[in-house]
């Protein structure tokens, strides 16, 4: 389904560590693009990126937003 993420060098989204704020934005871009829920999107990333872990701010966002699609 998103394969395309592991054809991406690791320094086209990721900031030094990685782990939260891009992954966040990559969060929201699979959420939007592929229509997955949070934990869908959390679980995909993982599997290219195990490290990955938003703050709880990014996470609160991200769950409105997750809202937000499911009334599109």
């Amino acid at each position: 389904m998103c394969t395309y993420l592991y054809e991406i060098p690791d320094s086209s989204f990721y900031s030094n560590a990685g782990v939260s704020r891009s992954a966040a934005v990559v969060l929201g871009y699979l959420m939007s693009s592929n229509r997955l829920s949070l934990a869908e999107a959390v679980e995909v990333l993982r599997q290219a990126r195990p490290c990955v872990k938003p703050n709880e701010g990014f996470l609160r966002q991200l769950q409105d937003y997750e809202k937000q699609l499911t009334l599109l």
